[in-house]
């Protein structure tokens, strides 16, 4: 119970007052500790799960699991399995099956367990909307096994749970886990997972196991992505190298200024100039850098006015939009094998993306190149553009 209610009110971006009322009004679960709100991170994802809140991925980030290695959703699904048409005629009969289905040791007293899930489930339903339920959600379930697990169960017909939203339940999760650690862990990136529209799609339509799995395991490394983009510009926005700003549930980072694309163009040849790895990096991801021809600029700009080449822009399409290449043509490289009926195999094909160390334009060469068409890549991107005092073009 770590988070306060400004923790609260900026996890799901609302304002401090309506965390307040709603616990006012007894809708979000809260402690007081000497006449202070304290909550649980497991309650506030299980809550806010059930009412289709949104929740920030900061929510992961606690202080007291710091250099502690969890385990992941996508392992202890693996784990525990999947398992389909589980027969069952109230919500008893299945908590019954279910427990019989788990992977677990001879010693491991089933009875109990059903009875510690049956006591929960007469406390309040784990139904948490759209046919999902997760018994046993607030008090873990610790057993001695070796690895945590998560298992899904798909009903033969769903079963009335009493879930918030008034609808039967079909897909069950049972988590079992050696430490209550882990277990709250694992409730947090399931109850996050299950926000993700993907995901949440494979399981209402009870897709295949694989399908399932590496849906759980693209949200989870996302996750740890937005997580770990998210800590760095907090960390740049602290040196004032950039500003934000909040929109609805989304924050807005853009550069201080100009001067931090020259800070960083500055830092980025000190580094070439003094850092062996560096050429190291090059060999490995581009060949030789001096195997690629130089580009002319403003002869490229001539022939691409001319239509005698084709510039293309591969980075995400926003990207393109805040600020592009005179006369380049935006095919995201994810969305390049859709377009290649815009290319003819007679034109030259120059593929730039964010500069000399993004890969997007050196796969996108390879792509074309691979069938067919004549490519090369340029190593300048917007940022080089503008230093040789070449216009860029902002918008379409």
């Amino acid at each position: 119970m770590t988070l306060t209610v400004r923790d609260i009110a900026r996890l799901l971006s609302v304002s401090e007052k309506t965390v307040y009322r709603w616990i006012s009004r007894g809708e979000l679960p809260a402690y007081q500790v000497h006449e202070q709100y304290r909550f649980n991170r497991a309650e506030i994802l299980e809550w806010a799960t059930s009412r289709k809140i949104p929740v920030s991925p900061e929510i992961f980030a606690e202080p007291e699991t710091k250099g502690v290695a969890m385990p992941s959703l996508f392992d202890a699904l693996q784990s525990g399995g999947i398992n389909y048409r589980v027969v069952g005629a109230d919500k008893w009969t299945v908590l019954k099956n279910m427990v019989q289905l788990l992977q677990l040791p001879e010693e491991v007293d089933r009875e109990f367990l059903l009875r510690v899930l049956v006591a929960r489930e007469e406390l309040s339903s784990t139904g948490i909307g759209d046919g999902i339920a997760i018994p046993h959600v607030r008090n873990p379930v610790v057993l001695h096994i070796s690895k945590p697990m998560v298992t899904l169960f798909f009903l033969e017909h769903p079963v009335d749970f009493g879930a918030i939203d008034g609808q039967p339940v079909f897909a069950l999760f049972m988590l079992i886990s050696p430490t209550v650690r882990a277990h709250l862990h694992l409730l947090s990136r399931l109850a996050y997972t299950l926000g993700d529209q993907n995901f949440r799609a494979a399981i209402l339509r009870q897709g295949l196991r694989d399908e399932i799995l590496e849906a759980a395991q693209r949200v989870e490394e996302a996750l740890v992505s937005g997580a770990n983009a998210s800590k760095h510009l907090q960390i740049l926005r602290g040196a004032h190298l950039v500003e934000a700003r909040k929109d609805g549930l989304h924050v807005y980072y853009r550069l201080a200024d100009e001067g931090v694309c020259e800070f960083f163009r500055g830092l980025r040849k000190l580094a070439e100039s003094r850092l062996a790895e560096i050429d190291r990096i090059i060999a490995a991801y581009f060949g030789q850098r001096d195997t690629l021809q130089p580009v002319d600029r403003r002869n490229l700009l001539r022939r691409a006015k001319k239509g005698e080449i084709v510039v293309l822009d591969v980075r995400p399409r926003d990207e393109y939009l805040s600020g592009h290449l005179p006369h380049a043509q935006s095919i995201p490289l994810s969305e390049l094998k859709k377009h290649l009926d815009r290319f003819s195999p007679d034109v030259e094909i120059v593929a730039y993306c964010r500069g000399p160390y993004c890969v997007l334009a050196q796969e996108a060469v390879s792509f074309l190149r691979q069938r067919g068409f004549d490519a090369v890549r340029m190593e300048d991107g917007v940022n080089e553009w503008k230093e040789a005092g070449l216009p860029v073009i902002v918008g379409e």
